[in-house]
């Protein structure tokens, strides 16, 4: 499997592709896309494949030959909408908040904190030429994640 960089991407169709159920032309199609599909990307492969996900769910891959990097405004112009003479219909008056004073009314707050600390690592690395050793310090930051050095 060729590594992957995430990616949160919609790209459009450029034509008829097939959806693999793996990044190559060796595995099975899934479905196909028509001309103009707008697909999400997950992750790209080194070797030119998406991952295309609903939901947050890999559906399969396609190659990044056959797509192009989707534009709403490019889409909307293809189809002839002329966004200038789209009408909006006006939002009625909200009468929900009328006689209330947003200034004096009581508001709670609450403090979220974090537990942090320090540790001292060490690091053994074992290589071709022997065995490397380094002492380091490992914090963990407010977000949970661990910082060396």
């Amino acid at each position: 499997m060729p590594s992957i960089k995430l990616e949160r991407k919609e790209y459009q169709t450029t034509s008829a592709l097939r959806v693999r159920s793996g990044p190559s032309t060796q595995y099975s199609t899934i479905t196909t896309l028509r001309p103009g599909d707008v697909v999400t990307s997950a992750g790209r492969t080194d070797n030119g494949w998406l991952m295309l996900a609903k939901q947050d769910v890999t559906v399969g891959y396609v190659h990044a030959n056959y797509v192009k990097a989707y534009d709403p405004v490019e889409q909307a112009q293809a189809q002839g909408v002329d966004l200038d003479s789209v009408e909006i219909a006006a939002v009625e008056k909200q009468e929900a908040f009328e006689g209330i004073d947003l200034d004096a009314v009581e508001t709670t707050s609450s403090t979220v904190t974090a537990q942090s600390g320090c540790r001292d690592v060490e690091i053994s690395v074992t290589t071709d030429r022997g065995v490397e050793n380094e002492n380091t310090r490992a914090c963990q930051q407010p977000d949970g994640v661990w910082q060396l050095g």
